[in-house]
């Protein structure tokens, strides 16, 4: 789904191919919303240059929708960074442990698996002493030079937590 970004201006919407739209939800979640909210009800009780707030607002419009734009995606990263913090600080008692999971992600260096609660972490190739494995990019796999054995993105499989490093949020795991 396209990410949400703010204008001054009128345009349309790409979903609803609509000449004239706008979206808001509740002036408490964002601050765009507030802005949308401040607008309407400075417009339709016909005081949109002698409202306060709608006349401070109207000439920084520009600015605060690419303001609002930037810090959304701020926003979003700081809480993507916390949940995986606050994940690998769940896991960092669990060395040694088996959980299944599955591959999300297929580099030369390794696979990354995500488990059941939504925990991420590496197998590190050089963990995977069985073989040689090779990177097959066009087929998302890691493939095994002598017996043949393959890693596929989206395959299942069970990993054991080898070491956990909270401060740098990252696991690493090893076939199990």
């Amino acid at each position: 789904m396209e990410r949400a970004r703010y204008v001054d201006f009128l345009g349309s919407h790409f979903g609803l191919a609509s000449g004239a739209y706008t979206h808001f939800t509740s002036p408490i979640r964002r601050y765009p919303d507030l802005m949308v909210h401040r607008l309407l009800r400075a417009q339709l009780a016909g005081a949109l240059e002698t409202d306060p707030n709608a006349a401070q607002m109207a000439p920084e419009l520009e600015w605060l929708a690419d303001h609002s734009s930037f810090m959304e995606r701020e926003a979003e990263v700081a809480s993507n960074e916390t949940v995986r913090y606050k994940l690998t600080e769940l896991m960092a008692d669990k060395i040694g442990e088996v959980f299944p999971g599955i591959i999300t992600g297929v580099q030369s260096f390794g696979l990354f698996v995500q488990l059941q609660n939504t925990a991420e972490g590496l197998v590190h190739v050089e963990s995977m002493t069985d073989d040689y494995y090779r990177l097959d990019a066009e087929r998302f796999m890691l493939q095994g030079e002598e017996r043949g054995r393959s890693f596929r993105l989206g395959q299942a499989l069970r990993v054991r937590i080898v070491s956990v490093s909270v401060a740098e949020s990252r696991i690493d795991f090893e076939i199990a």
